[in-house]
């Protein structure tokens, strides 16, 4: 179980040049990429992002790579000979021809576009890119555990919530049968009196009526099925990999129970528990949000 907030970097240098990679991440609801590369670097972007890929699968991550020159020089300028020759020969032929007297500076030369020009220092392409995987696959490692290490705070938690829950569960399982009494002996003083006043009705069609009531108030198939889900809740939490989208799924289901038993309530012990059952539900929801 990973949270999606994290932070790796590391450093390497790699074919005389110092190479930073730095890699971070917050909350999204899908996997969204971003590179920031030096232009030397733009041929590599697909081959780090399958790199990437392996390792994450969902938050916005931003992967920022930067050069220092280290023993190597990105680049080297370079003179166009040719074309300074053919400058110089022009400017000697205008001084010669119109009797210009000031001498040709070298301030002049440098005005005459693409005289000077710079030039990448040519590099192994090859061993450059494995060297930035490298360097990236250990900010990545830097990464993937503060992510895990994040995620341990949250599982605590959601583990004080899933044992709040089951004693929610537990609790509403131990009075549900006063309830239910309660329920039953107050509907049948209802239909008691509702029959003193209206002889007409058959007694018998009142008391299949009275256990139909009773049948759909009961809670304890949602109590069931929520104690089921709270299972697969604890099971996912101990499971390798991403997990936030089936638990927030299971925390919908959860939620939905939960307002069944809310919905069907007849005693303030009833209610008061599907108010708990809620609460630890939602903080559990806000948790997920940051989980992988």
């Amino acid at each position: 179980m990973r949270s999606m907030t994290g932070f790796g970097r590391a450093e390497g240098t790699i074919c005389g040049l110092m190479i930073e990679v730095v890699v971070r991440s917050v909350n999204h609801k899908s996997l969204d990429i971003n590179f920031r590369l030096p232009r030397r670097l733009y041929p590599m972007e697909a081959a780090m992002k399958e790199c990437l890929q392996k390792e994450v699968s969902r938050g916005r991550v931003e992967v920022f790579v930067q050069i220092r020159t280290g023993d190597a020089p990105l680049s080297h300028v370079t003179l166009d000979t040719a074309r300074a020759d053919g400058v110089k020969h022009a400017l000697d032929e205008m001084q010669r021809r119109y009797g210009m007297k000031e001498p040709v500076r070298l301030q002049d030369l440098l005005l005459v576009p693409d005289l000077l020009m710079e030039e990448p220092t040519k590099l192994d392409e090859g061993i450059l890119q494995e060297g930035l995987l490298l360097i990236l696959q250990e900010a990545l490692d830097a990464f993937v555990a503060m992510r895990k290490q994040e995620a341990e705070g949250l599982r605590a938690q959601l583990d004080h919530n899933i044992r709040s829950i089951k004693e929610s569960i537990t609790g509403l399982q131990g009075v549900l049968p006063e309830i239910q009494k309660e329920a039953k002996e107050k509907l049948e003083k209802k239909v008691e009196d509702f029959l003193k006043d209206n002889p007409d009705w058959q007694e018998g069609r009142v008391q299949q009526e009275l256990l139909f009531y009773l049948d759909k108030s009961d809670v304890q198939e949602e109590l069931t099925r929520l104690s089921s889900h709270v299972a697969q809740f604890g099971s996912l939490l101990d499971t390798e990999g991403p997990v936030g989208k089936k638990l927030d799924f299971l925390c919908q289901e959860m939620n939905r129970e939960a307002n069944t038993i809310a919905s069907k309530s007849q005693h303030l012990k009833q209610t008061d528990a599907a108010i708990n059952l809620k609460v630890d539900i939602e903080q559990m929801r806000e948790q997920i949000m940051n989980l992988e």
